[in-house]
């Protein structure tokens, strides 16, 4: 996998895993799962970034999107 992809996985699980916390918290239970989700996004967005020698800036991050979004669909 290339540092684009780890990028777009770790900042997907990220996403996927505020859903899950709310949903914890709202019915008064531990956000577990939640938490071990958005913990591996943080740590998989961290590996992407030593994978790429300047790391990522925050205008570099739509294009890696767009061409993860392309190998995808070729």
């Amino acid at each position: 996998m290339t540092a684009d992809q780890f990028l777009v996985l770790g900042l997907f699980l990220g996403m996927i895993s505020i859903p899950a916390m709310l949903s914890a918290w709202s019915d008064r239970r531990r956000p577990v799962v939640g938490l071990v989700v958005g913990l591996a996004g943080i740590a998989i967005v961290l590996y992407a970034n030593t994978r790429k020698p300047d790391g990522y800036r925050p205008a570099e991050v739509p294009e890696a999107f767009y061409g993860v979004l392309a190998d995808i669909i070729r």
